[in-house]
């Protein structure tokens, strides 16, 4: 049994909770952008090696939960970019708020490798994108997940405005 599957995507519904929530909901379509995005927050060989895994017959990218799969490098890239795509339309005034239901999702990927089903660290690409992008100066990422986002501290721990999140789990 492996609990990433198609059915993650269609259990969350974000169309009906916003709906009961009194949220218009807008879907947007938008391109995938360049591998070029990744690069603030991941290492060239890490992109490489995501890239090409299929081509080189690899099963996994960490010990065995991110299965790889023949357009694994395209969705990742996708899932990454959703969030820069949302980041241009609030900043730039046309959106008040979004909401991006990816897959696969990003927490655990750190510069390096793959984690816990994360192949590239979405959070952490959009918020480098809206630094260098838009000019934001700080991020808050709240990662409300049962457990914490090991990836995105790893990958802005030596930043300057970096400060790190108390968990109480009481």
């Amino acid at each position: 049994f492996c609990p990433e599957r198609p059915e993650r995507c269609t259990v969350l519904e974000p169309e009906r909770v916003l709906a009961e929530a009194g949220v218009p909901a807008r879907a947007a379509s938008f391109a995938a952008r360049g591998a070029d995005l990744l690069l603030p927050v991941h290492d060239a060989e890490y992109v490489a090696l995501v890239r090409d895994a299929f081509a080189r017959k690899r099963r996994y990218l960490d010990a065995g939960e991110t299965e790889v799969t023949a357009d694994l490098f395209d969705q990742a890239l996708l899932a990454a970019s959703a969030g820069c795509a949302a980041l241009d339309e609030i900043l730039t005034g046309r959106l008040a708020a979004a909401f991006c239901a990816v897959r696969p999702p990003g927490h655990h990927a750190n510069r390096m490798r793959a984690l816990g089903f994360c192949v590239f660290n979405n959070t952490a690409v959009a918020a480098a994108y809206a630094q260098a992008r838009h000019g934001v100066r700080r991020v808050l990422v709240l990662d409300w997940d049962v457990h914490p986002g090991n990836g995105t501290q790893e990958i802005f721990f030596d930043d300057d405005l970096y400060c790190p999140a108390l968990y109480d789990f009481k």
